[in-house]
């Protein structure tokens, strides 16, 4: 009996982390797909308000997920699998910026930084 319990041990002891660090890189990985569904929700967003979008290259513009939110492009609760919190819809923003003839959609840093942790 002792000796099943000490190999059921050392299952458990090599097992565990394992399975931790796939739910880690579960987790990351579908917080990064949050933040290209509110990549998207923008792209919708700037199709329906291309008058405020930039003109000029390098110029940039701003919208919270609130916006997107109020707009109806995206749900009221985003979820970060990492911390298990919702996105704040006032500091969570979203970058538009003019490349070219082209737009670039970027989030805040700190928005992606919660999902490397």
């Amino acid at each position: 009996l002792l000796g099943v319990m000490v190999i059921l041990s050392l299952i458990s002891i090599i097992t565990i982390p394992a399975v931790t660090d796939s739910l880690n890189n579960y987790k990351a990985k579908l917080c990064n797909t949050q933040l290209d569904e509110i990549k998207a929700a923008a792209k919708s967003w700037a199709t329906d308000n291309i008058s405020l979008l930039p003109t000029e290259e390098g110029a940039e513009y701003q919208v919270t997920l609130g916006d997107l939110s109020s707009s109806g492009f995206i749900d009221k609760k985003v979820n970060n699998p990492v911390t298990n919190e919702d996105f704040d819809l006032d500091t969570t923003i979203i970058t538009i910026t003019r490349t070219g003839k082209r737009y670039t959609y970027s989030i805040d840093e700190g928005t992606e930084r919660t999902c490397r942790k």
